[in-house]
């Protein structure tokens, strides 16, 4: 049976590859591959809310755009 799937480059490349039961082919053209929007908040029901935010900022610095691309993410 296959099951095929996708793993994003997100460090799971390194993960997937140590499983004899998982076999890359190869990265997908940039052409098909879809932008995934993710938004951040704190929760009305957040235990601390300050520290919350300050999380939210800290990875939404400019400065941080280095380390999501070196992860294989773009921010927009």
């Amino acid at each position: 049976m296959i099951s095929p799937g996708v793993v994003y480059n997100t460090g799971l490349l390194d993960l997937a590859a140590a499983y004899k039961e998982i076999e890359l082919v190869g990265p997908l053209p940039r052409e098909p591959a879809a932008w995934i929007d993710t938004s951040t908040a704190v929760s009305a029901r957040s235990a601390n809310p300050r520290a919350s935010l300050s999380f939210i900022r800290y990875i939404t610095r400019p400065e941080a755009s280095a380390i999501w691309k070196a992860k294989g993410l773009e921010r927009f």
